[in-house]
């Protein structure tokens, strides 16, 4: 080696060094691809952005391609799979942001539907769960583009993010109107309730009696699930229930009064 000139000696060096540096298998940038991929499965891009998925899928199918056929070779260069694999984790990335504003949009439609959204705000439901379609829609049209442009999703999906927030209150004014609605139905019908019973004590004993009293203890009985309703905050079915039950009420109580001419002068419940 004494006999070889430094300059030599110099290039071949740095020529050995720069082969080393492209000889090296990419191995943690492989790792940070397969594990973005799947993050994004894991967090519904496959639901959702099925076609921006499968490409990066492939994608990195073609870098692993690449890769090993550099594994094959005498002088391996991976200058050109790490390039692709910064440009699917460019791309990974881009598509990450657009599946965070449609987690966070489904997140907020997902809480409102557990407020009983169904029961107090169908309408308004049926809307943002459209406009949330429109928007994933959006997304997947722009995908075969060569110039993607998802700035127009992205503000569909504020805007339904927006919607569904501020629906909360409403769905929540609802509901209390609905509760103060079944607790009135509740002291009619009770009101009611205590008119019929007070009749039919006036009215004395008899067989058609008897069997007026045995109908009004059957909604009487019924009459004491209203109260389970509205504790389990069934507040629509609690009036309902509680309407029907007044009403029944007062057609036995009206029937009574006919069967027993003398006491045609009680007042009728409200």
């Amino acid at each position: 080696m004494k006999n070889v000139p430094g300059w030599i000696l110099a290039v071949t060096l740095s020529v050995a060094f720069l082969f080393a540096g492209c000889g090296t298998r990419p191995e943690q940038e492989i790792n940070n691809a397969q594990g973005i991929i799947e993050d994004l499965k894991n967090q519904g891009a496959s639901l959702y952005l099925n076609e921006g998925f499968e490409q990066l899928n492939n994608e990195l199918t073609v870098i692993m391609a690449e890769i090993e056929a550099q594994d094959k070779k005498l002088i391996r260069s991976y200058v050109k799979s790490k390039e692709m694999l910064a440009q699917m984790m460019e791309n990974a990335e881009n598509l990450g942001q657009i599946l965070q504003m449609i987690n966070d949009a489904r997140s907020v439609i997902d809480e409102i539907s557990k407020k009983d959204a169904a029961l107090y705000a169908a309408n308004e439901m049926r809307i943002i769960n459209d406009d949330f379609s429109m928007a994933i829609n959006e997304i997947k049209q722009q995908y075969p583009l060569p110039d993607k442009n998802f700035e127009r999703a992205e503000d569909m999906l504020a805007s339904v993010k927006n919607n569904a927030k501020e629906l909360a209150p409403v769905i929540s004014g609802r509901k209390e109107e609905a509760r103060n609605r079944a607790l009135i139905a509740q002291k009619y019908m009770q009101d009611a309730l205590d008119e019929a019973n007070k009749t039919l004590d006036m009215a004395g004993s008899s067989p058609e009696i008897d069997a007026f009293a045995l109908r009004l203890k059957i909604h009487e009985d019924s009459a004491n699930d209203i109260q389970g309703a509205i504790d389990a905050e069934e507040y629509l079915s609690a009036f309902e229930k509680a309407t029907l039950i007044k009403e029944n009420i007062i057609d036995i109580h009206d029937q009574v009064k006919k069967a027993v001419p003398q006491i045609q002068t009680l007042k009728k419940p409200q």
